[in-house]
């Protein structure tokens, strides 16, 4: 696979999203939002790219718990439906799989909506099992006047994607 190459996209390496895949992310990528997403230490993007496009990426968060092990969520993986059967997705994974253990998680947790089945079947191809899970979503907006503790990071950028789902974990990690 000479012509993809992968990387860690860090804040000064921004030029490597300057031409993704039309589908690669839910929308145009906002550079401030962007920015900020990369300075934040336990936030990670990792890319493919194709002679300078961007044509898979996967991003993750480290969750540190008060009370549990910690764990690599995936928030974001996607491969372009042209360059997939290719290993990139595969090699993505062992990136963030890295990373994880680097950081001390013992679990990889990934989130999709139960319509994906490609994605469903991709992780479960790549050792992870299916977890008994229920995601509530609710708008930010429209949040009930007596509920007064603030959503988490991760249930905000859950919001933000506004996709309820099935949830695998990485089994053996």
């Amino acid at each position: 696979m000479p012509d993809i190459t992968f990387h860690h996209v860090r804040a000064e390496d921004v030029g490597l999203l300057a031409f993704p895949s039309p589908d690669l992310f839910d929308a145009q990528i906002n550079h401030e939002r962007l920015k900020v997403y990369l300075d934040r230490p336990c936030h990670f993007l990792f890319v493919a790219l194709h002679r300078g496009m961007a044509v898979g990426m996967m991003m993750g968060v480290v969750h540190y718990h008060p009370d549990v092990e910690t764990d690599f969520v995936i928030e974001n993986f996607y491969v372009d439906s042209r360059f997939r059967g290719r290993d990139i997705g595969r090699r993505l994974l062992a990136t963030a799989r890295v990373e994880a253990q680097a950081r001390g998680c013992s679990t990889i947790l990934f989130t999709t909506t139960t319509d994906n089945a490609s994605a469903r079947r991709f992780m479960q191809t790549s050792g992870f099992v299916k977890v008994p899970s229920v995601t509530y979503l609710q708008s930010v907006d429209q949040l009930d006047a007596n509920v007064t503790e603030p959503l988490t990071p991760l249930q905000t950028a859950f919001a933000q994607k506004q996709r309820p789902s099935n949830t695998l974990r990485s089994a053996g990690q």
